[in-house]
This record gives C-alpha cells, sequence and structure tokens, in this order.
C-alpha cells in the first residue's frame, strides 16, 4: 500500500514551484493541499504528512504556521532549581 502524497511540479511567471497534495482516504476522496514551495527540497521535507497519515493522525497544517513559543530558561524562570541538598 502506498501513501497518498504527491509532489507535483507547477510553472509559473517566476519559473517553477512544488505543490504537496494529499489524501486521506481513497483513490475518490477529494486531494488536499499540503503547501507550495519554491525548492522541490523543500516540497520533499513537506511530505513529512505521509508519515501523520501512516499513524492515522489527520495533518495539522496551521499548527506548522504558528511560531513556537519562547519559554524562560531554567535558571531565570526558577533561579532556586534544584534546592540545595545540604544546608549549609
Amino acid at each position: 500500500m502506498s501513501t497518498s502524497v504527491y509532489v507535483e511540479r507547477r510553472k509559473t511567471s517566476r519559473g517553477s514551484s512544488y505543490r504537496v497534495r494529499y489524501r486521506l482516504g481513497g483513490r475518490e476522496s477529494t486531494l488536499l493541499d499540503g503547501g507550495s514551495f519554491r525548492k522541490k527540497g523543500d516540497a520533499d521535507a513537506g511530505r513529512w504528512i505521509s508519515g501523520e497519515i501512516a499513524a492515522m493522525r489527520v495533518p495539522d497544517l496551521p499548527a506548522l504556521a504558528e511560531a513556537p513559543q519562547l519559554v524562560a530558561p531554567l535558571r531565570i524562570a526558577a533561579p532556586d532549581y534544584p534546592p540545595p541538598s545540604h544546608p549549609s
């Protein structure tokens, strides 16, 4: 059984672009858009969708667009952690 993820090359006014398309069901299910990339290497990296489908998860593409939240390092957030093991 093969995965239902495809990379299509498209001609544009600036050269070529690569579009990732995928299906969640069989051949009669609609093709969904997995993103458009200027480089084929980036499009191949976008094929992580096949791993998500293999794990029986629906790819959450909007979550990838969100910037990760910055968290303060532990030494700043909790300067007394870990507590001293031997009181002086």
